[in-house]
């Protein structure tokens, strides 16, 4: 009986078996429902509705046993053609990758950037580099440390911080200016010459130079008589050794080819010649004021007595006058108030008047007083 019992309960398991349905390609059985159901479409076999075994074409399979699209693996895998997984990428700080090997990197986690396939902690990058869009990138030339944006932040030997936040190197002769933080160019700022007597005449040795600012290299000057220019090039001097005058256009001409023109030593420029003061030496009788240039016209100037005047200030007087204060004084006035000014010094009234005794009837008239003048020796007693 034993056996007989035995025998039944496996014949009724066989039929169990036998009743499980077969389902068909890419659907799978429900086990709570005992039914077949459809895979969903990302997947070609699946075990349920949110665990795949293999993926449709196109798809990848990943860790989770989901079949996604190939940019849309996780984070730190990549679409694994191969094996039609998303496989995990080779550094553990990588966020994207073109394949498993050490170099094939194309993008990296936060507090990580991309190197040549490589993904570097940015607390371990070198100091003269900086992480730029998740690149890492070189700091500017020159710098030897940058900070996260890329600004220097100090240079390397042989390098200056300028005021435009670069790391400079003076070359060509400039050395560094610390309190300008730019490189100053020795340039040859004022011409020189030299004197020829067999040829009678004055020779350029070496004409002067400017800075270029835009090429930061010497150059020399526009005019090749001016003694110095400015940072346009244009002659702020010029060698009067050739009788060479400036001009406002900065320019070096021959004064003696403008008629009526000389070379004013003082300004350095072509000057309107313009009379000095005249007079008859056998009458005492000017006979001619005193002119100055002024826009190429020449007018009299203001002191009637001056002998000279430029600008419209008295430079000397005519003979019989003296400048004092930039006025011409006439001696004639000069030599009056100098003898009253004696004679005030010098002259005083007594107070009270001095009696004057009259020598007649022997003194016994009653005396007669009169007031004058002391002298200085009298004054003093």
């Amino acid at each position: 009986m034993r056996y007989i019992a035995a025998f039944a309960t496996l014949v009724a398991g066989a039929a169990f078996v036998s009743a499980a349905p077969t389902c068909a390609s890419r659907q799978y059985l429900d086990a709570a429902t005992g039914l077949c159901k459809q895979c969903p479409t990302s997947t070609m076999t699946c075990s349920s509705a949110t665990v795949a075994i293999t993926c449709a074409r196109g798809r990848y399979l990943t860790s989770t046993k989901q079949c996604v699209t190939g940019n849309a693996c996780p984070s730190g895998t990549f679409a694994d053609s191969a094996t039609t997984t998303c496989k995990k990428c080779y550094g553990a700080n990588v966020g994207k990758c073109k394949d498993a090997t050490p170099t094939g990197a194309t993008a990296c986690v936060s507090g990580s950037c991309l190197s040549s396939g490589k993904c570097l902690y940015i607390a371990r990058m070198l100091p003269t580099t900086f992480c730029s869009n998740g690149i890492v990138t070189a700091c500017p030339n020159g710098a030897s440390r940058c900070d996260s944006t890329g600004a220097v932040m100090s240079c390397k030997t042989g390098f200056n911080l300028a005021a435009s936040g670069e790391c400079v190197q003076c070359t060509g002769g400039a050395t560094w200016n610390s309190a300008t933080k730019t490189c100053d160019l020795a340039c040859r700022t004022t011409a020189t010459t030299h004197y020829e007597p067999d040829r009678e005449e004055s020779v350029i040795d070496s004409t002067a130079q400017y800075l270029d600012s835009a090429t930061q290299t010497c150059k020399d000057c526009l005019d090749p008589f001016a003694k110095s220019c400015g940072n346009d090039g244009r002659a702020t001097a010029c060698l009067t050794e050739f009788y060479r005058g400036l001009t406002d256009e900065g320019t070096c001409i021959r004064c003696n080819t403008k008629p009526g023109y000389y070379l004013d030593d003082d300004s350095g420029k072509c000057e309107l010649y313009c009379p000095s003061a005249q007079w008859n030496w056998q009458s005492t009788m000017q006979t001619g004021v005193a002119q100055y240039a002024v826009n190429g016209v020449c007018v009299d100037c203001a002191d009637p007595l001056a002998y000279t005047c430029k600008n419209g200030v008295t430079g000397s007087c005519v003979p019989w006058a003296h400048l004092e204060n930039g006025v011409c004084i006439s001696w004639w006035v000069l030599l009056t108030h100098q003898q009253a000014s004696r004679r005030a010094e010098s002259c005083r009234c007594l107070s009270p008047c001095r009696a004057a005794l009259s020598p007649t009837n022997n003194g016994t008239l009653p005396r007669r007083r009169a007031c004058r003048c002391a002298t200085s020796s009298e004054g003093a007693q």
